[in-house]
Parts: C-alpha cells; sequence; structure tokens
C-alpha cells in the first residue's frame, strides 16, 4: 500500500470511530425522543450511520486530502506538517462540536442541525445567548481538550522517520485517495450524491436524525437556501385563519383497496371532459371520467415532479425555491398518507419506472409511509428502456400490476408513470397520430397505457373492491392562452373511480393536491387528528388552492385571483370569471377590505409554512389541540 494512503486511511479511522460513538451516545439521550428499542432498528441505524459518517468526514478531510496525494517531507516534519497539523485539529474540533451540541440542542428542533439553525443561533437575543452560555458553560473547555486531541491523533500516526518511495507508487496512492474520497463524499456510485433522503432506506422517519451525520447536513445545506421566520400573527390568531389540524370520518364502511395513478404533465388541455375545445387526445380516460367523480377546478400546488407527488403524498406544498426532497427540511417528520394507511391494517407500495434515486421518490415514498417501493432497476426486462428516462408507460403498468395483485388486502398501490415527459418520443411500434403533435402523441400513448392497464385489472379478485384515483403531478407547457397563464397552468384532472359506484358526479369547488391527504384518511377510514396544509376537496364549503413559483404567491378563490409577491404583498388581482386570460389587474377596482381578508389567509398559510418547516412541527401533535 503506498505510504500517504496508509497515513491518510490511519488518520480518517479514529474520526469514524469517534462518529460512531457519538452516534451511540445521540441515541441514548435522545432516545425518549427517537424510541429506538428494537433490536434490529439500532442495527439498521448504525450501519446507515457508516455511510454518512464516511461522507461527512472525508468532507471535512478534504484539505488533507489534497495534501496526501503525493508522499513528501511535509507530511511528518517542518512548517508545512505543522499548518496540515492546524488545519486538521482544527476542522474536526468545529464539527465535532457542532456534532456535541445537537446531542443537546435536538430536543429542541428534532434534527440534525443544518446552516438555518446556526443562522437561527446567530440572530438571537444577546440574553439568549448569555443564557446559553451559562447553560453550556463546559463547551469552552471542551473545545480545548478537543482541539489538543486532535493535534496529538495527528502526531501519533505521523512516521518518525521520511522513506521515499517511488513515482508509480506515488502515481497509484494518489489514485486511490482520489477515488475514496470521490466515492466516499457522494456516499457511493448511486446517481445522486448522499443526502439526508438517503437515511430513510436504513430507518423510519422518526428515527432518520439517528442515522444521520451533522457535518454533513449543515455542509450539505450551506448550498441550499433556507426559509426565513415569519410573524404576522400570533400562533393563535395564525391557526384561526389557516387551521391545520384535521379530523375525519370514514367514508366507507368496509375497507378499500386503494389505487394512485399520477401521471406525468399531464394537463386539463389534453382531456375533453376538462376542455371541451380538445382533440381526442385521451379518450380512454374521457370515457372514465364520465363513470367517476371528478374536480373540474383541480390545481397542482407544484410545476416540479418532485413538489407535486410530496403535495400528494404528504400534503406539503411547494412554497420554496427548492423541492421538499432535495431541500435542507428534507428530513421533517411529516405526514403521509401511507403511514396512514399502514395505520389502518394496509399493505403500501410505491412503483416508478426511473432510474432508482431518481428525484428522490424512493425517499419520498419511504418518508410518506409506504413499505414497498420498486423502480426501474426492480424491472425485469431492461429491452423496455426508453433510453432516457426509465421503462415505457404501458408495459411498466403491467409490471406494476403483478406486483399490485401480489399485495394482502386491503392495499395502497401507487404508480407514477413517465413516458409523456420531453423529448416527447414514442416506443417502437407506436404509430404517432398525424393529426396530433409530438406532445398530444405522448398523452394519446399514455392514455393507451391506462386502457391496457385498466382492461387487465378488471379481471383481478381485487378489483370490485378497489378505489382508483387518477391525477397528475403537474401540467405540461401549453400555447393555449387559458392553460398557460400564471393560474391555468396549474390546471390536472382529478378522477376517482369507484367500480361499485360507476356514476358521472362533478366536483365544482376547488381543489389542489395538498387536499389529497385529508381525502385518503376518509378513505382508509383514519379518525385520528392529522395536521394538513390541504383540506377535504369534497367539503363544498372549502373552496381554494394556492401555489407558489419565482418568488410570486397565487391564491386562487371561485371569484377571483391573488398574486404577492415573496413578501406577501398583493401586486395583482384578476377576475376569474370574466378573465381567464388574467389580461387585466383589477387591484386598484377591489375594496381594501376584501383584499385584506384574502391577503391575511396568505400571510397565515406563509406563516404556518416557514415557521413549520423551521421547527420540524409538519405532522400532527396532540400539544396543538
Amino acid at each position: 500500500m503506498p505510504k500517504q494512503v496508509t497515513l491518510f486511511i490511519k488518520r480518517l479511522l479514529p474520526l469514524l470511530i469517534l462518529y460512531f460513538l457519538f452516534r451511540i451516545l445521540f441515541i441514548l439521550l435522545n432516545n425518549n425522543l427517537l424510541h429506538v428499542y428494537n433490536i434490529k432498528d439500532w442495527i439498521w441505524i448504525l450501519l446507515g450511520g457508516i455511510r454518512f459518517d464516511i461522507s461527512g468526514a472525508l468532507y471535512t478531510m478534504s484539505v488533507l486530502a489534497l495534501s496526501h496525494l503525493v508522499w513528501y517531507r511535509g507530511l511528518l516534519k517542518g512548517w508545512f506538517h505543522q499548518i496540515l497539523k492546524f488545519i486538521y485539529a482544527f476542522s474536526n474540533t468545529l464539527f465535532f462540536m457542532l456534532s456535541l451540541m445537537d446531542l443537546f440542542y435536538f430536543k429542541f428542533n428534532l434534527k440534525r442541525s443544518g446552516w438555518d439553525a446556526l443562522v437561527s443561533l446567530g440572530n438571537v437575543s444577546a440574553e439568549l445567548k448569555i443564557q446559553m452560555l451559562k447553560e453550556y458553560w463546559f463547551l469552552p473547555i471542551v473545545v480545548i481538550l478537543l482541539y489538543w486531541f486532535f493535534g496529538k491523533l495527528y502526531d501519533r500516526y505521523a512516521p518518525k522517520e521520511y522513506v521515499p518511495q517511488s513515482w508509480y507508487k506515488q502515481l497509484i496512492g494518489a489514485l486511490i485517495i482520489i477515488g475514496l474520497f470521490l466515492i466516499g463524499v457522494r456516499g457511493g456510485v448511486q446517481l445522486r450524491p448522499l443526502d439526508e433522503n438517503v437515511a430513510f432506506q436504513y430507518a423510519e422517519s422518526k428515527h432518520v436524525p439517528a442515522v444521520l451525520n451533522t457535518p454533513l447536513v449543515l455542509l450539505t445545506s450551506m448550498t441550499r437556501p433556507g426559509l426565513d421566520p415569519v410573524n404576522f400573527f400570533t400562533d393563535q390568531r395564525c391557526n384561526e385563519l389557516y387551521p391545520m389540524v384535521q379530523q375525519y370520518k370514514p367514508k366507507f364502511e368496509n375497507k378499500r383497496n386503494i389505487v394512485f395513478i399520477i401521471m406525468e404533465g399531464c394537463s386539463q388541455e389534453w382531456l375533453q371532459t376538462f376542455n371541451p375545445k380538445a382533440k381526442s387526445v385521451m379518450p380512454f380516460l374521457d370515457s372514465l371520467a364520465l363513470k367517476s367523480s371528478i374536480w373540474t377546478n383541480m390545481y397542482s400546488n407544484a410545476k416540479r415532479s418532485a413538489e407535486g407527488i410530496t403535495a400528494i403524498l404528504t400534503s406539503i406544498p411547494a412554497l420554496m425555491e427548492a423541492p421538499f426532497p432535495l431541500s435542507i427540511y428534507q428530513a421533517n417528520q411529516v405526514e403521509g398518507i401511507g403511514k396512514m394507511a399502514k395505520n389502518q391494517g394496509y399493505a403500501t407500495y410505491f412503483s416508478h419506472g426511473a432510474h432508482k434515486g431518481s428525484l428522490g421518490l424512493e425517499h419520498l415514498a419511504k418518508q410518506a409511509g409506504f413499505e414497498k417501493t420498486h423502480c426501474m432497476d426492480d424491472y425485469p426486462n431492461k429491452g423496455d428502456y426508453d433510453g432516457t428516462w426509465g421503462i415505457w408507460d404501458e408495459p411498466y403498468f403491467h409490471f406494476f400490476l403483478r406486483e399490485t395483485s401480489k399485495l394482502p388486502e386491503p392495499f395502497l398501490a401507487t404508480i407514477f408513470t413517465l413516458s409523456s415527459h420531453h423529448p416527447y418520443v414514442l416506443p417502437p411500434g407506436i404509430k404517432s397520430n398525424p393529426k396530433l403533435n409530438e406532445v398530444e402523441n405522448t398523452f394519446s400513448y399514455l392514455d393507451f397505457s391506462l386502457k391496457s392497464y385498466f382492461s387487465e385489472a378488471q379481471k383481478q379478485s381485487w378489483y370490485q373492491q378497489s378505489i382508483f384515483i387518477i391525477l397528475s403531478d403537474h401540467s405540461t407547457p401549453t400555447a393555449d392562452p387559458i392553460f398557460g397563464t400564471a393560474i391555468g397552468s396549474y390546471r390536472i384532472p382529478l378522477l376517482v373511480f369507484d367500480p361499485q359506484n360507476p356514476n358521472p358526479n362533478v366536483q365544482k369547488q376547488l381543489a389542489q393536491q395538498i387536499d389529497i391527504l385529508p381525502l385518503m384518511a376518509k378513505f382508509v377510514g383514519y379518525t385520528e387528528p392529522i395536521l394538513s396544509f390541504g383540506k377535504d376537496p369534497e367539503d363544498l364549503t372549502k373552496s381554494w388552492a394556492y401555489n407558489f413559483q419565482s418568488g410570486n404567491f397565487r391564491f386562487i378563490t371561485d371569484s377571483l385571483w391573488y398574486i404577492s409577491d415573496n413578501n406577501m404583498e398583493l401586486k395583482e388581482i384578476f377576475d376569474a370569471k370574466k378573465d381567464p386570460k388574467m389580461q387585466k389587474n383589477i387591484i386598484e377596482k377591489q375594496k381594501k377590505e376584501k383584499n385584506a381578508k384574502a391577503l391575511d389567509i396568505m400571510k397565515a398559510i406563509r406563516q404556518q409554512y416557514n415557521n413549520r418547516m423551521r421547527q420540524n412541527k409538519c405532522n400532527y401533535d396532540k400539544n396543538e389541540n
């Protein structure tokens, strides 16, 4: 083994051992919140934690990794040795200090500290800082001891004599260190670099903080924007304006299977049911709509798949620039349709045909409570790969059907399609319709795939006991002036098909993706309180929706559409019925009292969102009642 590699590993291994011990101490000190009591849970948490520790330790040793690429005297003695020793001792003292703080700070925010936590710490009052120094008076002493310890550790592994080595060993050593560093920092050779989402592979959401490594969370969060605290109202007034704790009665006497079909990019524009002027792009889905409950005023809460699926599965809207699964809050505990279903005895399954790690979907599904997940990597015939995104919809639907049929009843099974996505191409053997453009042809193929799926699904023993919910993650770009506006571009279909009751039912009240979680609480018979940003979409008295993009907050009502900036100052108001193309801003003509009422609700939404995200309070806590 090249000498510089041996030296680098000797200086890395003690850090990993210390992080491992810190994790055990972290769990023991906070187990009243983490609830890690099962031996199996302990094993998986500690194994998963090693992966995060390697990445975190290598991040802190990045300068050392560069300095160890070649073997030279400066690694062992002299002024350069002293500089490297200082970097090693200082950086590890800093990050172990942060890990030590998390041993005690976790009980306040219920997550590992990221950049937002340090920013918050910097913004506290001088009095609070003094109080914290009094309470944690021992920390300066610990800092001194840690610095001394890491300095001694650095010297401990430096050979006493310098023995030169050949150039080819130098080269081999450099390549080994580069390889170890790149793979270790990424946490493996998977599609996406290691982040908090991966922790859901090893633990339930309540155990995720135990898997994570504070230095890694901090360093990765520094490149992702956080949310500012918002205090427009008192907490009591905020909850009055925008209540989030909800409770529902079961909709069905007997437990029904639930099948979710989330379509990639399907706008209302492509269905004649929702858009009478549309071409016949999706005739099967239009025919199914005639046997279903449909929401003609359904909106997505996002324009990106990761955000839309988050809204559907967890009722978390997209009110920040970073998608929730990729944000610094991605490890927050949330409500989830899988959790509710599992609580009621359902088997839960989420499947998508894309590469593993794509959009963080597997981790998001686990976070939402789905026990079983599948992706392209689990699909048996890679010949059905579309060459870009994943498996073509039609064959993947049949794979999903086979796997669904293996589940015990009742079950909650979810599929996310992908073929109706740029570059908008069709599988070999599927002819395009010359009357449709390339985008429309891909939705025609999606419709064909749905028809093929349902023709086989209705032969299954579980079909008659199932409810099928069909909607999309977001809409597609369009040239239609109605469906291309800032509001219209969020219009998506929502169908609920019950084979036992194949009658049309048109719901005209406004609904949105975050309303799915309350609907699911009713469908699976979950009667405990939940915390949701949405509301019951079947409640005729509650008709509103909202979304956010590029700093603009849009609040949608039956009569008016309100748009504010990110500081919650109203900028535009449009008449929803008279001006669907949004051509005339009527803010100056509206009564200030009416504007103020809508703006208060918008501010309450923003306050609930920002503060709950920052404080990790996005799931129900009995203390909120």
